[in-house]
């Protein structure tokens, strides 16, 4: 990327399909994602943006961040710029989004803004693509088919990305995946028992 060294080298670490697993080597990015609770309240945006800067993160994921309409724009003193993606309700309701330091914003190709529950934003990187998603899955309280559209949109999503490229899915998928450790999919650190949005997570894994 533009500025630094961000690099991504093969590992000697092998996944369940033989292929090398790959780490960021030299100037590592430092990548995040956060439920905000709205970033329409005043002053949360300044907040998070502060947060960014005191934990040294150069990318972070936003779920719910309750605002309206999607675009870009640069934010904050230090140029970081913000991609989002919501709807037009007027109650403020769901909406992603993606900040990316100055430096990691030269090197952005394109960002997708798909839903109020999904949105991408493809950085280039000296070996390639990587495609950052950002999602905000639909609460307990809400119908299983609302959870269905956001794996289809996914899918969907997924599809227009090429194999060669890295692809990082991260956000808020409100699910309990449980401690029993699945095999190419979660460890044995989930809190509580796997619950049915629980298992829907993990078959998209399998699945993709």
């Amino acid at each position: 990327m533009a500025g630094k060294n961000y690099t991504m080298a093969p590992s000697s670490r092998q996944t369940l399909d033989g292929r090398g697993v790959r780490r960021i080597s030299g100037s590592a990015m430092k990548i995040a994602t956060w439920n905000v609770r709205s970033l329409y309240a005043p002053g949360k945006l300044e907040n998070t943006l502060k947060e960014m800067e005191r934990l040294n993160i150069n990318l972070l994921g936003i779920s719910d961040t309750q605002w309206i309409g999607s675009g870009s724009k640069v934010v904050g003193e230090n140029g970081n710029v913000i991609y989002y993606s919501s709807n037009n309700d007027k109650g403020h309701r769901y909406g992603v989004a993606i900040i990316v330091d100055n430096e990691i914003s030269k090197s952005v190709e394109s960002f997708t803004p798909l839903s109020d529950r999904i949105i991408m934003i493809k950085v280039k990187t000296k070996i390639g693509y990587t495609n950052i998603i950002q999602i905000y899955a639909p609460t307990a309280d809400k119908a299983d088919e609302e959870v269905e559209t956001l794996y289809q949109d996914l899918q969907s999503l997924l599809r227009t990305t090429k194999p060669q490229d890295v692809t990082i899915i991260m956000g808020d998928f409100n699910a309990k995946v449980g401690r029993e450790a699945v095999d190419g999919c979660t460890g044995n650190f989930g809190l509580s028992d796997r619950n049915e949005r629980g298992d829907r997570l993990i078959e998209f894994c399998h699945l993709s």
